[in-house]
């Protein structure tokens, strides 16, 4: 006759449980090592830091989930296990990050002629990559740092492949529907006191963008348009975003209002004061009505912040405090106000 302690149902759990983590937790280890293997051409390392971080986050629900029925010790072994993964996340992202890192220092120096080689970034890389130049195709960017125009300045983008904006201070941009065979990649870098409008991929459920890369942004507002794959926001400082997305992702953003439509849960990470609200009713067009539903855009998940209660990074906009449509129509519409500075204030008199 054996002698053995029946197993209870709390013991049971406790082992299963050990066994489910401790074989996730090798496995996101496997993946962590194996990053700096993947090649940084394409969005493969971004899809496998993205998904390193989205199980990170599922198993710190699951110990959340389960600590009714966890021992103390237990529970502080798993969270202090996540946490090291975490580390090893951001020092492995960190071995190929680049050394150089962009001040807003050399903002205001824009050359009167050809601009000089800016601070890169890559169109298709998450922070951590070495970045790339956008091109310049058409001298679009330095046609707007030229031109005299005291208000709206419209490039065409007509020859262009994709629409690259970088290394403007002080100016209303304003994409014209022109450019619509140029909407496969954006990438905004480098942008302060700016009104950049793409709204024009609001008229219609079929205009988007492929993918979108926002780097270094202050005190701006970006009317960003249809994004269907994935929106990277990097490094926006005090400014307003809209956009209608797949994904979006931001890092290093601080006191930043999104006026947002995803699919998918938003990610953020290592921002703060970062103030989120539904897509206003004026760019909802056609399908988007129907499938309003399905908007995610307050379903946030901060990747830095591993407790049960909310994470104080970011928050919702109140009702009262939305800009209302009445501002969005008189600024995208250029009627009522024309230069990037009167455009910033009529926004910021408008609430968030």
């Amino acid at each position: 006759m054996s002698s053995s302690v029946p197993e209870t149902p709390e013991t049971s759990f406790k082992d299963r449980f050990f066994d489910h983590f401790k074989q996730e937790t090798s496995t996101l280890q496997e993946q962590i090592d194996n990053l700096s293997k993947i090649s940084s051409t394409g969005t493969a390392r971004l899809d496998a830091v993205n998904q390193s971080l989205a199980s990170i986050t599922k198993l710190q629900r699951e110990v959340s989930d389960a600590s009714s029925q966890l021992p103390a010790h237990n529970q502080k072994s798993y969270s202090d296990q996540l946490k090291q993964l975490s580390e090893n996340l951001q020092k492995s992202r960190g071995a190929f990050a680049p050394r150089h890192k962009f001040s807003f220092k050399n903002v205001n120096k824009v050359p009167s002629a050809a601009p000089s080689p800016a601070p890169t970034v890559s169109t298709s890389q998450p922070p951590a990559e070495t970045p790339e130049e956008p091109q310049d195709k058409g001298k679009y960017n330095a046609t707007l740092r030229s031109s005299t125009d005291k208000l709206i300045r419209r490039p065409s983008f007509t020859n262009a492949t994709s629409i690259n904006i970088f290394s403007h201070e002080g100016l209303h941009i304003t994409i014209p529907p022109s450019a619509k065979n140029a909407i496969t990649t954006s990438t905004i870098h480098n942008i302060t006191n700016c009104f950049i409008d793409i709204s024009f991929l609001f008229s219609s459920p079929s205009s988007s963008f492929a993918t979108m890369n926002i780097t270094e942004i202050s005190e701006s507002l970006l009317v960003a348009g249809r994004v269907k794959g994935a929106l990277h926001v990097t490094n926006m400082r005090n400014s307003t975003i809209v956009a209608a997305t797949g994904q979006l992702r931001m890092h290093q953003c601080e006191n930043v209002s999104v006026y947002l439509r995803c699919s998918s849960d938003p990610i953020i990470e290592h921002c703060k004061k970062v103030r989120f609200a539904p897509l206003p009713q004026l760019f909802l067009q056609g399908g988007d009505n129907e499938v309003e539903g399905l908007n995610r855009w307050n379903k946030v998940q901060d990747f830095q912040w591993i407790k049960a209660e909310h994470s104080p990074n970011w928050c919702e906009i109140s009702f009262d405090d939305r800009v209302g449509d009445e501002v969005w129509r008189n600024v995208v519409s250029g009627d009522e106000v024309g230069g990037a500075e009167e455009t910033l204030q009529t926004v910021n008199g408008g609430k968030a």
